[in-house]
């Protein structure tokens, strides 16, 4: 019996150490605006957009957006997200309306601050590529796989229910 108290108390000790560690924020304290992102992404012609996506934070999240060029970095926009409360997001793309170039430019930095000892429980930087299109569905009859699919499976399921 006491084995399996130690056992149980070992893995609850392991548990709680885990869950500490999970728990920790991305941005702590400081002396000023705090860094939760500083990341730079490739875009090219196929890129629709770039964003950036925030996870329960304790204040607004700033972000810049910037078109590099080698080593110029030019600010082209900011944006403000919010995503207090539980399990709540928020999501900005930075994407032709709001200044991508990304026929001119191979690369976009975004940085994100919060506030000085605010937290952001997880951030997400990303590339959003473009869909090539087409004349849609089969043989370009606007129909999709999945409503032909179904219809065969209909099709072939009356076909069964007739042999018999």
């Amino acid at each position: 019996m006491t084995d399996t108290v130690r056992t149980v108390g070992a893995a609850l000790l392991l548990l709680l150490s885990v869950l500490a560690v999970a728990a920790v924020p991305v941005a702590g304290h400081g002396t000023g605006p705090e860094e939760v992102v500083n990341e730079t992404v490739a875009v090219d012609n196929e890129t629709q957009s770039v964003y950036l996506e925030v996870e329960n934070t304790s204040a607004n999240v700033t972000a810049h957006f910037y078109h590099v060029n080698g080593s110029n970095e030019t600010l082209v926009t900011n944006a403000t997200l919010s995503a207090s409360g539980d399990n709540a997001t928020d999501l900005y793309e930075f994407d032709e309306a709001a200044g991508l170039d990304a026929e001119n430019y191979s690369e976009v930095k975004v940085v994100a601050h919060v506030p000085e000892n605010e937290t952001v429980e997880r951030t997400e930087v990303g590339v959003i590529q473009k869909v090539s299109g087409g004349a849609g569905g089969i043989g370009g009859t606007g129909k999709s796989i999945t409503t032909v699919g179904v219809l065969a499976v209909v099709a072939v399921g009356a076909i069964l229910y007739k042999r018999d």
